[in-house]
């Protein structure tokens, strides 16, 4: 009897000095794993499925390898409270579930070097972006990810079963710049060299001439970004994920303008931090 109760209180003991042990101190997504982010505690989720994506309830982004997560607290409902550092110059907040912690992250002690992220090469990325349109990988609202991101049971409601794979629109830069730029459309235009700016707030309307001339001299992973949207040029044309109803579009070099053209009427009829830019980006380009 003696006995049980020393293992018992050193099992005790452990648990609890873990969480003490855990609380405020920071950890690193593995190698290989990635960590899903999300906006809210709530523990079970429920998700829309669409013809050609899904949308998970609250997920923000799915954090890769490398990425630095501190946490701020834990949730009694086994969600922990962290911030994390999305790239140099964003930062985070947001909920992750305890056991995610547990299963893909290792502890990070101050003053251990951070991962150095680089972008893929040109040829790499027009290889993702072919995958992209030839296996028609799914729209996934906070998605960055070709593969399935593993979630924790009990996530959804009544036993349904959800793929965290796919894109959506800033997903897939985050993804092909190895999170040097952040998933996160209203801080991309900060990033990279700004090529042009329709300032659609203004209602300041462009010529033909200089829309055409911007058009004709964007390279491949150049980006377009609105307020809450983003399209990355390609091969001329542009290529995007909108909704977990159109999947990956892509639209070809003759009804590129056409497709600018409707991003910029409908920035002009929203509000006044609507503008367009268009931006470059990748140090291949920049150079």
């Amino acid at each position: 009897m003696r006995k049980f109760h020393f293992v018992s209180l050193l099992c005790f003991t452990l648990v609890f000095g873990v969480f003490r042990m855990h609380a405020g101190d920071m950890f690193v997504v593995r190698n290989g794993c990635y960590l899903p982010l999300f906006e809210d505690d709530k523990v079970e989720r429920s998700f829309e499925r669409g013809e050609k994506g899904c949308n998970c309830e609250g997920l923000d982004t799915v954090l890769l390898p490398g990425s630095v997560i501190e946490v701020l607290e834990y949730k009694e409902n086994g969600m922990a409270g962290v911030t994390c550092e999305m790239t140099k110059e964003v930062k985070h907040r947001g909920y992750v579930y305890k056991s995610s912690i547990e299963d893909f992250c290792e502890k990070f002690e101050k003053g251990d070097i951070k991962r150095e992220r680089s972008p893929m090469s040109l040829e790499e990325i027009r290889t993702v972006f072919e995958s992209c349109l030839r296996e028609n990988v799914p729209y996934c609202w906070g998605g960055n990810q070709f593969k399935t991101v593993p979630l924790p049971e009990g996530t959804f409601k009544k036993g349904e079963q959800y793929e965290c794979r796919g894109f959506d629109c800033s997903g897939l830069l985050y993804y092909i710049s190895d999170g040097t730029l952040p998933h996160a459309t209203g801080a991309l235009k900060n990033f990279g060299k700004r090529l042009f700016t329709v300032e659609a707030a203004k209602g300041w309307k462009v010529s033909e001439k200089d829309l055409e001339k911007v058009i004709a001299g964007l390279e491949d992973t150049d980006f377009i970004a609105i307020k809450g949207h983003v399209i990355v040029s390609y091969n001329k044309g542009l290529i995007e994920f909108r909704s977990k109803d159109l999947g990956c579009c892509f639209t070809p070099k003759e009804r590129a303008k056409q497709r600018i053209e409707g991003l910029i009427d409908a920035a002009k009829a929203k509000d006044k931090n609507s503008d367009v830019w268009f931006v470059c980006w990748h140090p291949e380009c920049l150079r």
